[in-house]
């Protein structure tokens, strides 16, 4: 336009349109182009958290109690692909100064429950005071993708509602962590809620999260 201009080709009515138009190009192309990066950010992020879901689903379910036993199991149930019979890992913790005993006879029976619905259960005993670092060893030991523990039950006024336990696993491991806690039997649950917070599809592990409670949806039909 410039050289047009000089040669006498075009006049000045051109001229300042030209200007006008790059401006205004120049202005949206900036937006655009910093919308569609964020945009390219985000494919990008659950384009990863697929690659990893389509890894395994390996899900871990440290047990201690008889009664909340059952219970681990059933959800274990709802939480795996139905395709998918050996996802299950049961962990026991007993101290140093037990033999054990009791906490394989509780893997045994998980086991058992497990087996009636066509799955199989690993199971891991180990030794220690220290259940979230027994978790953790797990974790790694076993490549799990998932979590799945119970309620913690305070047991004073100055315990917190999720527990030492739970909370150490919440910040330290990049697991999913499912917290149990339901008082009728999960075969008996008509719907589902689900509360999910404002550009929680932009955060990592929305795509397995999301996996995991389709799969609850599959199970209970």
């Amino acid at each position: 336009v410039m050289i047009g201009y000089n040669l006498g080709l075009l006049n000045d009515d051109v001229l300042n349109g030209t200007i006008v138009m790059i401006l205004v190009t120049c202005t949206i192309s900036s937006v655009v182009t910093e919308r569609a990066a964020r945009r390219l950010a985000a494919d990008e992020l659950t384009a990863e958290n697929v690659t990893h879901n389509t890894f395994g689903e390996r899900i871990l379910i440290p047990m201690s109690y008889a009664e909340t036993m059952p219970q681990l199991i059933d959800v274990a149930n709802l939480l795996k692909s139905p395709k998918n019979k050996e996802a299950l890992f049961a962990l026991n913790v007993h101290g140093e100064d037990t033999d054990g005993a009791s906490g394989q006879r509780l893997l045994e029976r998980a086991a058992t429950l497990a087996a009636a619905s066509d799955n199989k259960l690993t199971l891991i005993s180990k030794t220690g005071v220290n259940v979230a670092n027994a978790i953790a060893e797990c974790i790694a030991e076993y490549d799990i993708s998932d979590v799945l523990v119970n309620i913690h039950k305070k047991t004073s006024f100055v315990d917190t509602f999720l527990g030492n336990k739970i909370e150490r696993l919440l910040h330290e491991s990049r697991q999913n962590i499912f917290v149990c806690s339901s008082q009728n039997p999960v075969n008996t649950i008509k719907r589902l809620v689900v509360v999910v917070p404002d550009k929680a599809e932009l955060e990592e592990g929305f795509a397995m999260w999301f996996d995991r409670v389709k799969n609850i949806v599959v199970n209970l039909g």
